[in-house]
């Protein structure tokens, strides 16, 4: 647990004050539990036996009375659930050794487009609603340079440092550096759960699949919404859910064709969206 600080004006807050005297006091003990963003996973059981070790409390129940009254809020990307303190950062100032937040930032707007993300691995493509003649692949606009991301040796990991460096690239706006983070660990998580070994997720690689994304829209010029199709629509297909483990290797050239492996998705994509259209105006 991290020292914080209480001040005077946290026994008259009239939201709080609406809370049970257990959740009241659970509020500051959460964020000595947060780190400097004001998050933490949302682990009910574990912030129980840190919070309240000898009082025989609801952890959870307690939490959900927080965020009726918009202190907390309680979120999940990809199979992980997050808590956010709101106002955390209004009213903390972390020490600036502090270890940067890996935990993925809550927003609304992000949320629709991660959820969008995940959603077709049940729903499909039809989440997108993409007009096919707008989608050209071109291998030649996809080309990659960034010698900053190595390539991986069969299916080894890199070691890694205990923190992970995030070098965002300069001109990627930070708010978009966190919705591409968590495009990519939602990807990455949900990749290691259908694929286990074959496609460890580590931060290394989330951070990398970041890097790709942010590539792909501000520097490679593609549509947004593509690319999140892109993404989305690989976990559907036979073929591309068990060949794309990695955000990452959309920029991997193709031996077969000389393609990236992001227009061979982009491609087939078109094809499925197209042959789908086809089929509905048959009927």
């Amino acid at each position: 647990m991290r020292a914080r600080n209480i001040k005077p004006g946290f026994f008259k807050n009239e939201e709080l004050s609406e809370c049970s005297f257990p959740a009241r006091l659970l509020f500051p003990g959460l964020w000595m539990l947060a780190d400097r963003e004001g998050r933490l996973e949302y682990r009910p059981k574990r912030i129980k036996a840190e919070v309240f070790p000898f009082d025989d409390l609801d952890v959870a129940a307690l939490i959900s009375e927080l965020q009726k009254h918009g202190l907390v809020k309680v979120y999940s990307v990809g199979s992980v659930t997050y808590l956010w303190i709101i106002k955390f950062t209004e009213h903390q100032r972390p020490h600036q050794n502090e270890t940067q937040s890996i935990i993925p930032n809550y927003s609304d707007t992000d949320e629709v487009l991660v959820t969008k993300v995940e959603s077709t691995c049940d729903q499909g493509s039809k989440d997108f609603a993409l007009n096919p003649s707008s989608l050209s692949p071109s291998s030649q606009s996809l080309e990659y340079t960034d010698n900053s991301l190595p390539e991986p040796s069969g299916h080894k990991q890199p070691k890694q440092s205990k923190q992970t460096k995030e070098d965002r690239p300069n001109a990627c706006p930070p708010d978009k550096w966190e919705l591409y983070k968590r495009i990519s660990r939602g990807f990455h998580t949900e990749k290691e759960s259908q694929l286990g070994a074959m496609a460890p997720c580590t931060e290394a690689k989330i951070l990398d699949g970041a890097k790709v994304i942010d590539t792909l829209i501000r520097v490679r010029k593609r549509p947004e919404d593509e690319v999140l199709a892109v993404i989305g629509w690989s976990f559907d297909d036979d073929f591309w859910s068990k060949n794309l483990r990695s955000i990452r290797a959309l920029l991997k050239t193709s031996g077969s064709n000389g393609e990236t492996k992001y227009a061979n998705v982009l491609t087939a994509m078109t094809r499925d969206i197209e042959r789908k259209a086809e089929r509905s105006m048959a009927t």
